[in-house]
């Protein structure tokens, strides 16, 4: 399916720039060969310069490709960016998804109520922290993944992100992968501080998920 909004389109600008400086890369000879020779014949600094714009327009495109503007449900307009952390918690993959799944668990690390069902499934929404944290279960694999629409109370009005938990077990510990697109560029920081501080490090407190597995 096609997706629509101003979102979108902004998406499908950047990728059109993105794929026509690919094209010119290849079509100008961005690649070249050693010491400015192809065959025997010596490349002019024409073309050199041709290839070096054209390292720079694919360099400009790959960076719009970083950042989006958007436009929450509000109106309001926000440039977002997707975050990505990985985590590793001295507990198996059970343990560590019924921490992130079970209202019980929850309230323990968060250390306040969880407004939430006594266990997430697909649709179940969430309000942790006094509502500085609230979204709705997309996705509930047992033991393996977890999606999430998922906001802070100081975004703007109306606009959620998408977070995928992936958890993978080791022999040492559990691996926690966390992607998150559509991060209001400006709450980037406070969005990682805030994961670590009241999830990661919290778990790890409240659960000893810091301490040796065996």
């Amino acid at each position: 399916m096609l997706r629509v909004g101003v979102g979108a389109a902004r998406i499908r600008e950047c990728l059109t720039d993105y794929l026509s400086a690919l094209k010119n890369e290849y079509s100008s000879g961005v690649i070249l060969p050693k010491k400015g020779t192809e065959n025997g014949a010596v490349i002019s600094d024409k073309n050199v310069n041709t290839a070096n714009n054209t390292k720079s327009n694919l360099a400009s495109a790959e960076k719009k490709l970083q950042s989006v503007n958007i436009t929450s449900s509000a109106g309001v307009k926000i440039e977002v960016d997707d975050l990505r952390m990985e985590e590793s918690m001295k507990c198996t993959g059970q343990e560590l998804f019924n921490a992130l799944t079970q209202k019980d668990m929850i309230q323990i690390f968060t250390g306040g109520p969880a407004k939430m069902a006594d266990t997430a499934e697909s649709g179940v929404t969430f309000e942790y922290l006094g509502g500085g944290i609230s979204g709705k279960f997309l996705e509930v694999s047992p033991f393996t993944k977890i999606v999430q629409e998922w906001r802070l109370k100081s975004w703007p009005a109306g606009h959620h992100s998408t977070v995928e938990m992936t958890l993978k077990q080791t022999k040492e510990d559990t691996k926690l992968i966390l992607v998150q697109k559509g991060v209001p560029v400006k709450e980037m920081e406070s969005t990682r501080q805030g994961w670590h501080r009241y999830y990661f490090e919290a778990m790890k407190r409240s659960f000893g998920f810091g301490a040796m597995l065996f």
